[in-house]
């Protein structure tokens, strides 16, 4: 239970919901940093590692799931499908056991999305997917224009509208006023 819901009464749901919002945004704010920095620190093990005598391990090649969720879990921004692809071949991906390999790669993200491990966002008839456990980065990416004030939404409704979200907004609105 959160901890501003212990003494509760109407009036105070107004100051609970902008206190937790507050908490939500720093929580937000350190988990993206947390992420830049140990993605910072995987380059640095990587780049150490052959330097210091370790043999590294390379990835598990044989799960086409397990690669594509490694893939979007360590993409920088939101990846396409077809950026996945790129990902897995240049890892070293035997892609030649698939007849339809970028078709397999569709179908592993849609069932990643379904099983909620990913968010998938539709912008301009253009499908990206984010891992759910991580902030959107920061910058000018299309996705954060159109996520707007959805982010980190876990609505599946807000990440799929081809609306801005002054205009999503104000479409909600609108049902309330009739």
């Amino acid at each position: 239970m959160c901890k501003y819901m212990l003494h509760m009464s109407a009036s105070s749901f107004p100051a609970i919901l902008k206190k937790t919002r507050q908490e939500l945004a720093q929580l937000r704010k350190k988990r993206a940093e947390l992420d830049d920095r140990i993605a910072q620190l995987e380059q640095v093990e990587a780049a150490l590692r052959p330097v210091a005598g370790e043999k590294s391990e390379p990835p598990d090649l044989s799960s086409i799931t397990g690669l594509v969720r490694g893939v979007v879990k360590s993409a920088k921004e939101p990846i396409s499908p077809m950026g996945v692809r790129d990902q897995m071949l240049a890892m070293g991906f035997d892609a030649t056991r698939y007849s339809q390999f970028l078709a397999s790669i569709h179908v592993v993200l849609r069932r990643l999305a379904k099983w909620n491990e990913v968010f998938e966002v539709t912008f301009r008839a253009r499908k990206t997917y984010w891992w759910r456990g991580r902030s959107m980065p920061a910058g000018p990416y299309v996705e954060n224009a159109m996520l707007g004030g959805y982010f980190n939404s876990t609505r599946l409704e807000d990440l799929k509208s081809p609306l801005t979200y002054e205009e999503a907004k104000a479409k909600e609105a609108a049902k309330y006023r009739r």
